[in-house]
């Protein structure tokens, strides 16, 4: 995303993409005393008066994540609330200093029960929050999440990118790293180097045109 919101002296799609690491997707959160009770109320209230977003800071994935709900819902006007941090801006929201907030599902569990979860940002139903519709099935499509990969540089040879992408898969398919995973709050996540290289080059794409929808600056 950064490469879309500030000048930079590198051109992201020259990378190598080799191998992801983890990815986690977001849960759409409000402040417990929001009056809606499901995303089809979250949508409704906010297209009768501006909500308050909170996020890590302009720019952040939580921000962008926020306005592509906002694209996906049709919502016309959203205040965007940027914070030092995702800890502080869920401090916030703990606080109903603001309405609602894009959470990484991995900093979600403790605040479950105390916050409510409109909906996750993925295809199909995720993790250990099965109980949570996602976004899309509730007719709002949004689907993105956040990543760690590894990419290597512009014209890396094919059969070092090859023998990279195999010995960091060989690490990734271990039983320790994927538990190490989970203690981080990311999910496991397998592809090819050529999986990889796709998904990397669709995503900085599709993000780009979110970003320059939203008009979204670093500030």
């Amino acid at each position: 995303m950064y490469p879309h919101i500030a000048k930079t002296r590198f051109d992201a799609t020259r990378f190598t993409p080799i191998a992801p690491l983890g990815r986690t997707p977001f849960i759409l959160m409000g402040r417990p005393d929001l009056p809606a009770g499901n995303s089809k109320e979250l949508v409704a209230l906010a297209q009768s008066r501006s909500l308050t977003y909170a996020n890590a800071g302009n720019g952040s994935s939580l921000h962008v994540m926020a306005v592509a709900f906002k694209d996906a819902a049709q919502i016309k006007e959203a205040v965007q609330v940027p914070y030092q941090g995702a800890a502080p801006a869920l401090q916030a929201l703990m606080a109903s200093q603001v309405d609602v907030m894009m959470v990484p599902a991995g900093m979600a569990g403790p605040y479950m029960s105390r916050l409510k979860s409109f909906g996750v940002t993925t295809a199909s139903r995720y993790g250990n929050v099965k109980d949570v519709p996602t976004l899309s099935e509730q007719g709002v499509a949004v689907v993105g999440e956040s990543w760690l990969g590894i990419v290597g540089p512009p014209g890396l040879s094919a059969d070092a990118t090859a023998s990279l992408s195999e010995a960091i898969r060989e690490v990734t398919r271990s039983t320790d790293y994927r538990v190490r995973l989970d203690q981080l709050g990311l999910s496991w996540v397998d592809m090819s180097q050529g999986e990889f290289q796709k998904y990397y080059l669709d995503a900085y794409k599709h993000w780009g045109n979110v970003i320059a929808k939203g008009n979204i600056k670093l500030e």
